[in-house]
């Protein structure tokens, strides 16, 4: 069978399978806008009907059941209006109360309303205080608050509940890397059961591990699973870490897989930079400044690196540029404390 008899029975092939797709994605927006017509109707019908009601405990099934639609269709604010006209109900049961403090909580939290979010929580555990979930959620907010000493507390307290709640103890531990206290945190975190480790909790333990100058058990972390084999940031958390151990071939390496994953990263090709440097290659060192600097030419860093690189390279005159470029952008005292020193030395001073 030749080629020109196989690219007749292909191109009619391939126009069905296009056109098939594309009245696949019409039938899908077709869908979409019938369903979205259909939740207006129905948000609609419920409004009128909610106006022609009399008994209280229909008004609140009437009145849940539309928030509850509104919420579906993405319209949090009026949701959280229906739930809060339900909470103004005379003799709302004491479990009513309870859940739609917490309902409104929620749709709070989920807008990353933290403070909003903690009230209607708390009001919910002062009808009760031993509800776990809710405590969960308490802490959950405090920590995006930043409240990290009340958010230890709420976790503390739910522990002392269930000592076995991995979600607790690994919080605690995000608790603390916050603070930098990698010690407690890492005591945490390894007190997780290793089947509920995520894939964050995975990085969190890392980064305590090399702020301990623990790199090798940072590592064995890192690579243990290969389900991160292809995850951009580990590969370039894994770059540090043997950058750090001064293993720099291998520090290349991952460096060259963080960058194949994502070639947005600047970061990777400064540190990679840096590994060139250290191997004195230095034209190679150049080619990934260069690549920094079309993602972000904004950097002092790269400035800062180029400069160095410069005068190793014997261009003095470039380099006295790239470090007075350097000094001028810098956005941290530290790129420009370096710089100026740089510029000192230049000069001979």
């Amino acid at each position: 069978m030749n080629k020109i008899f196989l690219s007749k029975i292909f191109a009619p092939v391939l126009f069905l399978l296009i056109f098939a797709a594309a009245f696949a994605f019409a039938q899908t927006d077709a869908d979409v806008a019938a369903s979205s017509e259909t939740a207006k109707a129905k948000i609609d019908a419920l409004s009128q009907n909610l106006q022609n009601v009399g008994s209280q405990n229909k008004k609140i099934r009437l009145t849940r059941e539309l928030a509850e639609n509104l919420e579906q269709s993405g319209d949090s604010d009026d949701a959280i209006i229906l739930y809060k006209d339900i909470l103004g109900y005379d003799d709302l049961s004491k479990k009513d109360t309870f859940k739609y403090n917490v309902k409104i909580g929620d749709l709070y939290y989920y807008r990353k309303e933290y403070t909003p979010a903690l009230n209607y929580y708390f009001a919910a555990r002062s009808i009760y205080d031993d509800n776990m979930e809710l405590n969960l959620k308490i802490g959950d907010s405090l920590l995006n608050n930043n409240l990290y000493t009340l958010a230890e507390k709420s976790f503390l307290d739910v522990l002392s509940q269930n000592k076995k709640s991995d979600y607790a103890k690994r919080r605690l531990g995000d608790i603390y890397l916050k603070q930098n206290m990698y010690l407690k945190a890492v005591q945490y975190y390894e007190s997780v059961d290793r089947s509920y480790l995520n894939r964050q909790t995975v990085i969190n333990m890392a980064v305590c591990y090399r702020n301990m100058d623990n790199y090798d058990k940072a590592i064995k972390l890192l690579t243990g699973d290969s389900t991160y084999d292809d995850d951009a940031e580990i590969s370039f958390l894994l770059g540090m870490l043997y950058y750090d151990g001064k293993k720099y071939e291998e520090a290349e390496a991952a460096f060259l897989k963080s960058i194949d994953a994502d070639s947005g990263n600047v970061s990777a090709y400064i540190y990679l930079a840096s590994v060139y440097e250290e191997l004195s290659e230095l034209k190679k060192a150049e080619d990934c400044l260069d690549k920094a600097s079309k993602i972000n030419s904004d950097m002092a860093v790269t400035d800062l690196m180029r400069a160095r690189i410069s005068y190793k390279m014997k261009n003095t005159a470039a380099a006295k540029r790239y470090a007075q470029n350097a000094y001028k952008n810098a956005k941290s005292p530290f790129v420009r404390e370096q710089a100026g020193r740089m510029i000192d030395f230049f000069n001979g001073k």
